[in-house]
């Protein structure tokens, strides 16, 4: 058992109170030690090339020198289970999870009593989800009766760990202050031209429907239930959220509940969600979508293709002509690599409108990247997007002499996460919106900077 909290590259463990179990630095020395010794003393394929010897707590440049010369050696140590068990503890430590467990595997069939391999195959299968399988493996370990007593002791403090999270709430607060310098998302017009008996002339627009800067707060409070099974994990979810400021017509008051479901399969996962969404803007006027998604996903080494599609319906009291039933298509691949995990997303769209709507039905495309990278015990995420958003029908006679609408949105956003504590994190972030369109009215522009703190409770 290696700590799964560990900050070298493609680090697959993420910052919170329990999903890395408190496992500190040093525990585990004892764990593999005796095991690690025999691997570099024993190896015993004829031409098999001696096997590293590399200690627990190495830093994360030795395990990955170790890595890249074993893989030159694999034709040569076929048959040598101590070759599987080391090579697959290099991968595991150079965050190539789904290669370790290969690697492993291949030396349990060669040697089922391998205890470095038992050791370091539970724990890939704990970081790669499947937490009953891990379980039940280092149960194994504990029925062994060669355990030296520091081992078993940790194996015994993981096993604690480990069952506590297989039903689990969680509850996080956050408070946010920040600052934009488009709180209303208003076009940045002093005059808009207008098409009148085909002569266009211009309007001059008040104060208040140009760009307005200011500062915010935002408060953020969720409670989750994680429950995880063999070869599923459900989560049920709640959120509520709003954002204040000195505009008030402006402030945001969101209320997110949901359920979403992960079925892993020999080949991949098949995931379900259904979310429900209520938003009060400016205190006055409010908006509820719900949408239901299913997505089939295909593990592969390095990049896991999906495919998924999303039905999505918005309901406008105030304004019935805005309702709309959207339907998505929503092909992607999730990739881990040595500068971080991404997830490449493709989303197609088809908006229909539910009733007489100023542009009528609308098409777009949107092409999307996550990015995640642990640095130490910190994070980076990033997003960027660009989409296309067009409409079927002249949105509206006075602009433009009824041209049909046609939007182009890019969106950036970096955000940093470190942890102050085992429940505190901070956070800073910054975002970038811009809406680009053949209407002026629609082209806007928003940049807003933020920072605070998240506490799990």
């Amino acid at each position: 058992m290696r700590n799964p909290k560990r900050g070298g590259k493609g680090d697959s463990c993420t910052i919170g109170k329990t999903a890395c179990p408190v496992l500190r630095k040093g525990m585990l020395a004892a764990v593999t030690a005796l095991f690690i010794t025999i691997i570099s003393t024993t190896a015993a394929a004829s031409t098999c090339p001696p096997l590293p010897n590399i200690q627990e707590g190495a830093p994360h440049e030795e395990w990955q020198f170790a890595r890249d010369y074993l893989s030159l050696q694999l034709d040569h140590c076929l048959e040598n289970p101590y070759f599987f068990a080391q090579y697959g503890a290099a991968l595991l430590r150079t965050g190539q999870v789904e290669k370790s467990v290969e690697m492993l595997e291949r030396a349990l069939l060669l040697d089922p009593d391998n205890g470095a391999a038992l050791i370091d195959y539970s724990e890939a299968l704990y970081i790669s989800g499947k937490l009953h399988a891990a379980i039940r493996l280092n149960s194994r370990l504990l029925a062994r009766h060669d355990l030296p007593q520091p081992v078993r002791t940790v194996l015994e403090h993981r096993d604690e760990n480990w069952k506590k999270l297989r039903e689990q709430w969680s509850r996080r607060a956050s408070l946010l202050v920040g600052y934009d310098d488009n709180l209303n998302i208003a076009a940045d017009l002093e005059q808009l031209r207008l098409t009148i008996d085909n002569q266009q002339i211009l309007v001059n627009l008040a104060e208040n429907s140009r760009p307005v800067a200011g500062s915010y707060i935002h408060a953020l409070l969720t409670l989750a239930h994680t429950e995880t099974l063999d070869n599923a994990t459900k989560r049920g979810y709640a959120t509520l959220q709003t954002r204040s400021s000195e505009l008030q017509e402006t402030n945001i008051d969101q209320l997110n509940f949901g359920f979403q479901k992960q079925q892993r399969t020999l080949t991949g996962s098949y995931n379900w969600k259904f979310d429900n969404r209520l938003l009060v803007y400016g205190g006055n006027d409010y908006f509820i979508t719900s949408e239901i998604s299913a997505e089939k996903s295909w593990q592969k080494e390095s990049c896991s293709p999906y495919i998924g599609a999303s039905l999505k319906t918005l309901f406008v009291p105030s304004q019935n002509d805005n309702n709309d039933v959207a339907l998505s298509l929503i092909p992607g691949a999730r990739c881990s690599f040595d500068s971080g995990l991404y997830d490449f997303q493709l989303r197609l769209s088809q908006n229909q409108a539910t009733k007489d709507r100023s542009g009528g039905n609308r098409s777009g495309a949107e092409i999307a990247m996550r990015w995640q990278k642990p640095i130490g015990s910190s994070h980076m995420l990033a997003f960027a997007s660009y989409g296309i958003l067009e409409d079927s029908e002249g949105y509206s006679p006075l602009l433009d002499n009824n041209a049909k609408r046609f939007n182009r949105n890019t969106n950036l956003s970096l955000q940093y996460i470190h942890p102050v504590s085992s429940n505190v994190t901070f956070h800073l972030g910054i975002n970038y919106q811009k809406q680009q369109s053949n209407l002026e009215l629609f082209s806007t522009r928003s940049r807003s900077i933020d920072a605070g703190f998240s506490v799990l409770f």
